[in-house]
């Protein structure tokens, strides 16, 4: 399988390396060229100028970046990722997930107080 990490900190790092170990290949890139090239080297990996480079023949993925960069990265990468997703046949088009139930944590609706009637968590 072909990977793409997009990041070369403590967590791209390691995502690269336990890929490659299982067999993969990876393409690294960060913003600092210089660091993803060090760490490919240091790891086994492929490093490339650009996260667009990165994920352009990718079968895979991984966003090892700061929280604050995710939406610049994804911007960043959805022309070349959008090219390659393929929905299920069994999935209408236009479908979408329907989310984490009311009242979930992560879904971030409803009413979280047990007094009030809603969940515990």
């Amino acid at each position: 399988m072909r990977i793409a990490v997009i990041g070369a900190g403590t967590v791209g790092s390691g995502v690269a390396a336990a890929a490659v170990k299982a067999g993969h290949e990876v393409a690294l890139a960060s913003r600092h060229a210089e660091r993803a090239a060090a760490v490919a080297c240091e790891v086994g990996a492929r490093a490339v100028e650009t996260a667009e480079a990165a994920v352009d023949d990718a079968d895979m993925v991984a966003l090892a970046v700061p929280s604050l960069a995710v939406a610049n990265v994804r911007d960043q990468i959805r022309p070349q990722v959008a090219r390659r997703i393929r929905r299920r046949p069994d999935q209408p088009a236009g479908a979408r997930s329907v989310g984490c139930p009311r009242g979930h944590p992560v879904g971030g609706r409803g009413d979280r107080d047990p007094a009030a009637g809603g969940p515990p968590w």
